[in-house]
This record gives C-alpha cells, sequence and structure tokens, in this order.
C-alpha cells in the first residue's frame, strides 16, 4: 500500500495537478442629486468587464460625472449614456447636474386687445415670439418691452434672452381725433355696391378691393364706414363716421316667435331664455326689449300681435362698443337654446289638411306685416334694392279668406285668445 501512494504522489509531482481560481466581482453604484436619475443604480460586474449607465434629466441641463471622486465628464456621449470599461475594483458613480438657465418673460395687454402667448418660459439665449392682435376697430397704440417704448408691429420677437422680461401693449381706436358727430341712418346693398344715408344725403361706396376689408371709404374720402362680416355680401355696417371723429357704436337684432298652434310651455321656455341672455346686462333689458317687440311686431290695421314676441332692438349703443358687441353676442348664442328645444318637443306631432290650411292663412299675417310695416322690406324697395333678393322671405304658399273666425274653444280659437295677446310669459 505505502509503494502505491509514493506512486501517486509522485505521478501528482510529475504531471502537476490543475486548480481554476474563481474570477473577482466587484460592485459599481451609481448616484445623481435630485435634478435627474441615473440606471441601473447598482450593479455587479466581473473582473475586467464593462457596464453601461443612462443619465435622464431635463433637455438643457448640465451633466457632470465623478469616477471615485474623480472627475470623468469625457465619457458621456451624447444621448446621456456612458460606459466604464475593465473594471478591477468597486467603483462608486456620482452625477451631478445643473439645471439650465431660464427665464420668464410677461406681457399685459391693456382693453381692446391680446397678446398671445399671454407670458413664456425661455432658455438662456432663446428666442420668443409674441403675437399682437387688436380688437375689431382698434390698432395698436404703445409698445414697450421694460419700459422702453418700442415700435408698432403685430408680431414681437425676443432674441438671446437673458433676464426677464415684461411686454406692455397698449391699443387706440383706429380713428381717435376730433369730437364725436353721427350721421349715419341707413344703408343698402345695390348690385354689390353699398349705399349709405348719411346727414340725408345719400353716399355710394365702391365694392373694395378685397371682400374682407373692414374699413371703406367712399369716392371723396370724406366718411369712412367698420363692417364686420367675412365678405361684402353678408357684412354688417356697425357705424359710419366722418374720418375726424370717435365711434359711437350701435347694433340691432333680436327674435321674435309666431306660433301657428299655441302651447304655452313652449311660450314661457322662449321668453326665459331671451330673459336670462339679457339679464347679464341689466334686469330692466328683458323688459324693455320684449316690449320693444310687441310694439313693433303689430299688425295695426287688425288690432294683433304677430306672434307671441321676443327680443328687438335697433341704434343700440347704451354702452361702449365691446359691451354692446358682448350683448350681441349673448343674444345670438341664446338662440338656438331658446329654438331647439320647441323643436324637438313639437317636430313630431301629427297634422292633417286643417292644420296646414290654418297654416296659411296665418302665413298671411306675415305677409301683411312684411309689406306694409317691416323696415328693412320698406327700406329695400323704396332704395331700388333687388326686389327678388328683398321679397324671398315670404312664404311660397299662404292664404286669405274673406273673414276669417276659427270655431270657439278650438287651437285655433285659443291661438288667437290666449296666445297672440301682449302677456308677461316670464
Amino acid at each position: 500500500m505505502k509503494k502505491i501512494s509514493f506512486l501517486f504522489l509522485g505521478l501528482m509531482l510529475l504531471f502537476g495537478c490543475k486548480h481554476e481560481s474563481t474570477p473577482d466581482v466587484f460592485t459599481v453604484e451609481a448616484f445623481c442629486d435630485s435634478n435627474g436619475y441615473v440606471t441601473p443604480e447598482k450593479i455587479e460586474v466581473i473582473q475586467g468587464g464593462d457596464a453601461t449607465f443612462t443619465i435622464s434629466t431635463e433637455k438643457g441641463n448640465t451633466i457632470s460625472i465623478l469616477l471615485n471622486n474623480i472627475p470623468m465628464n469625457d465619457i458621456l456621449m451624447p444621448n446621456n449614456t456612458f460606459k466604464i470599461t475593465n473594471i478591477n475594483s468597486n467603483l462608486i458613480i456620482k452625477v451631478n447636474i445643473k439645471k439650465k438657465k431660464q427665464f420668464t418673460i410677461t406681457t399685459l395687454a391693456g382693453p381692446n386687445g391680446t397678446v398671445t402667448p399671454t407670458s413664456a418660459i425661455v432658455d438662456s439665449l432663446g428666442s420668443a415670439t409674441f403675437t399682437i392682435t387688436p380688437d375689431f376697430g382698434y390698432v395698436i397704440d404703445t409698445i414697450r418691452n421694460n419700459g422702453v417704448v418700442l415700435p408698432s408691429i403685430d408680431k414681437f420677437t425676443f432674441k438671446d434672452i437673458s433676464q426677464n422680461e415684461t411686454l406692455n401693449v397698449t391699443f387706440k381706436f383706429k380713428y381717435d381725433e376730433g369730437t364725436p358727430e353721427w350721421y349715419f341712418t341707413q344703408f343698402v346693398w345695390v348690385e354689390s355696391k353699398l349705399n349709405i344715408l348719411i346727414d340725408g344725403y345719400w353716399y355710394y361706396f365702391p365694392m373694395p378691393d378685397s371682400d374682407k376689408k373692414t374699413f371703406w371709404y367712399n369716392p371723396d374720402g370724406t366718411y369712412v364706414c367698420l363692417f364686420k362680416g367675412v365678405t361684402y355680401k353678408d357684412a354688417s355696417l356697425i357705424w359710419a363716421l366722418d374720418k375726424t371723429t370717435n365711434p359711437i357704436t350701435f347694433i340691432g337684432g333680436g327674435y321674435d316667435l309666431t306660433p301657428y298652434y299655441g302651447f304655452e310651455e313652449d311660450c314661457k321656455h322662449w321668453h326665459q331664455t331671451a330673459k336670462a341672455a339679457c339679464d347679464p346686462f341689466g334686469k330692466e333689458i328683458y323688459t324693455e326689449l320684449k316690449n320693444w317687440c310687441d310694439d313693433y311686431f303689430y299688425l295695426k290695421h287688425r288690432q294683433e300681435p304677430r306672434g307671441i314676441g321676443g327680443l328687438f332692438f335697433d341704434d343700440w349703443h347704451r354702452w361702449e362698443f365691446v359691451t354692446c358687441f358682448e350683448f350681441m353676442q349673448s343674444i345670438g348664442n341664446s338662440y338656438a337654446e331658446a329654438y331647439l328645444p320647441i323643436v324637438e318637443r313639437r317636430k313630431s306631432m301629427p297634422f292633417g289638411e286643417r292644420e296646414k290650411q290654418f297654416q296659411k292663412m296665418r302665413r298671411g299675417r306675415y305677409v301683411e306685416f312684411n309689406l306694409v310695416y317691416d323696415r328693412g322690406t320698406l327700406f329695400g324697395l323704396q332704395s331700388g334694392g333687388r326686389t327678388e333678393s328683398i321679397l324671398m322671405s315670404l312664404p311660397p304658399e299662404v292664404s286669405w279668406e274673406y273673414d276669417y273666425s276659427p270655431e270657439k274653444n278650438t287651437p285655433e280659437a285659443l291661438l288667437l285668445s290666449e296666445f297672440l295677446v301682449k302677456k308677461d310669459w316670464v
């Protein structure tokens, strides 16, 4: 046995004994300040291995890297990643991020115009553009940057920004000299040409070079007119004035309901909606315009209202232009709310020849009003307007019956006795 053991030991010494050692593993930890984060935060790497890290932060921030407190900024790649190679010890990575420098631009727009955007936060040495838009009928008066007066332009760009900035803009009416003196009474389109009655005389205004012009002049340049509309065909004349005057704006409009069969629910809804549109401008406005409507849409020769009324106003300039226009918008926006629920409630109601015949007779009242009393129709016909266009609002089917009187206690009779009367529906 001893001989065998010595023989085995000798063979081991002769040929050697192979022994494989386990490679070392090192830890790499990454830390980042509160302006970002780094991934992975901790990784174990075999001796001689590599490790890749990614830094996440806001674009434009400045990144610095310390490897065991030694600056290593040259290893940062454009996509904010970096790689440590041939790792042979534990490592500590520290990422410090310096936030980019930013500045605030604040704008202040006076009445009758806007500046957009209203503010901006811009990187150091960056730029920002602001659009200055006067309200309808106004122009830029002054532009100040940090108190310094600048040229009046509709777009202003800050460049190479290195401090906080302010932009203050004021606006003025487009024609602002002289004392108000108003001449406007009527206007009409005649073959795409505008004719205006000013101080008792008709002035001719040719079609403008552009359909979208806001201000037009008559041929001798004496008067100027302000319009609101997309093209000359659907524009509304807001005012006409001597070029040396300030504006006194006025508006006109409203809506009224002419039912052929009356429903109290519909009438109350119609007037309540009209009142809600008026109330923000004064609790007395609805009553005033309702009475105006009742008086205007009245057939004197029959001593009969045309319908259940609503709102009517003309030559209205009780407030400054902005408030007048907001009032007009409130009335216009409320119309669908007033009318569509009535349509939804009544559109599926059955009807027959009796109802159709009564409808035609009631349409006759509409025709009578339009041809005898309506100011727009009369003005159009008397001023030489295009007759076919003026009369297009008349119904295609209408009838009259001599001395017609509906049977008592019928819906037709109730329309006359209960609905076509001056009444407080609210």
